[in-house]
């Protein structure tokens, strides 16, 4: 399944790796070197951090995960640097409070209505600076805050920061920066105990922090993967590794839900029992992995997959009558020409899909159709009642047509 995203069977997955170029100019260089650093698709070992490589799909399932709880996090500093505006005596809200408070409301607006992750992801690393320059502000307002301020305001966002930054790299670099932006040892004498029990905070909150920040997003990344394959296997033929019957019908249902229209084809292999009694079970499976292949070869379809025992079915697009007809044949032919160990052939039903239908009628009309083929001497496709013969295409298919079937 390298053409599609294997979580969800009937989306295409897309994928682009930036690979580093080489740049004379240091602009370049430098913009190459943020679309890397952004594009979280690189491995641990060409990046040499600590988290796994995350492909596209992922991505999509931690922004949606983790949005609800990032957004709320942020209203909640958002309501306290107000708070702290509103105590403060005698502040007088000049350009840098409202600026402030514009970036929090912006990127907290930004960050959960982003759709790509990229921007997702750099917008909540500049939501946590700029929460870190507004209670370090919030400091500079009331003198008296000092350290009793400052320190336990770095720990809460070091540490809130673990659950909230899925990359191991950006929260080293968001919360060193909010260690700095908010200076807890600033003041304290260098050759003091207190300085030197500062700077042991210091290192060990980010420790801490990097350690729970790394096992936190590694364990969700296994759990996503897990769930990603699990729900692959069970949206998979074991024995084809092509869609089983509820990944169809689920592609089917969605065809119907959208007003797609279109055709849904239903094929069993003539004599399949007789290939099992003759040559036995393993020759039985090849021949039901070949027709797998068979299926795969035929470009045109939207999915296809396996019903259950000898019976296939394909969900071919709007296409024009005459399309869907060639495609039935070209499958046909397809299938008589594979090597199996004893002739093979299908016989087929073809069945429009309608707004007005269900799926249980889709399949029921297929059925019979496909039965009239059987008993009209097999080999063979019906539709509507009536035999399919050999109608031209009217030309190639258009590239919006020549849907790649959703297969592995």
């Amino acid at each position: 399944m390298s053409d599609i995203c294997k979580s969800c069977l009937f989306i295409p997955s897309v994928s682009s790796v930036i690979k580093p170029g080489d740049y004379e100019n240091s602009v370049d260089s430098f913009a190459a070197w943020v679309k890397r650093y952004f594009c979280g698709r690189c491995s641990s070992r060409e990046t040499g951090c600590l988290e796994l490589s995350m492909n596209g799909e992922m991505q999509t399932r931690i922004k949606h995960l983790l949005s609800p709880a990032i957004a709320l996090v942020q209203c909640i500093a958002i309501v306290c640097w107000l708070a702290v505006l509103i105590v403060t005596p005698n502040v007088n809200c000049g350009a840098r409070e409202i600026a402030l408070t514009t970036g929090l409301v912006l990127t907290c607006w930004w960050q959960y209505r982003a759709t790509h992750f990229s921007v997702w992801r750099g917008v909540g690393m500049a939501s946590v600076i700029i929460v870190a320059l507004s209670f370090s502000r919030a400091s500079q307002l009331n003198s008296e805050l000092g350290i009793n301020w400052a320190l336990p305001i770095a720990l809460m966002i070091i540490l809130c920061s673990t659950l909230l930054v899925v990359y191991t790299r950006d929260y080293l670099f968001v919360s060193v920066l909010s260690w700095i932006i908010l200076s807890p040892a600033q003041g304290i004498d260098t050759d003091s105990a207190a300085y030197v029990f500062m700077m042991l905070f210091f290192v060990s909150s980010i420790a801490l922090g990097v350690v729970l920040n790394h096992t936190y997003t590694r364990t969700l990344r296994k759990v996503l993967t897990l769930e990603s394959r699990f729900r692959e296997l069970s949206l998979t033929d074991d024995l084809t590794d092509i869609l089983n019957r509820r990944a169809l019908m689920l592609a089917l249902d969605e065809q119907l839900a959208n007003n797609s229209g279109g055709y849904f084809l239903m094929l069993d292999i003539d004599n399949f029992k007789t290939i099992n009694d003759q040559f036995g079970h393993d020759a039985g499976d090849e021949v039901l992995r070949l027709m797998a292949s068979c299926l795969q070869q035929t470009p045109g379809s939207l999915a296809f997959g396996r019903m259950g025992g000898e019976e296939f079915g394909v969900i071919l697009p709007v296409s024009g009558e005459p399309v869907a007809c060639d495609y039935v044949l070209r499958l046909l032919d397809t299938i008589r020409r594979s090597p199996a160990v004893s002739s093979l052939t299908c016989s087929a039903g073809l069945a429009d899909i309608d707004a007005n239908s269900t799926s249980s009628q889709v399949l029921k009309t297929a059925d019979i159709n496909m039965y009239q083929a059987k008993r009209e001497g097999k080999d063979r496709a019906f539709w509507r009642g009536a035999p399919m013969t050999d109608l031209p295409a009217q030309g190639p298919m258009a590239e919006g047509e020549e849907v790649r079937a959703l297969a592995p």
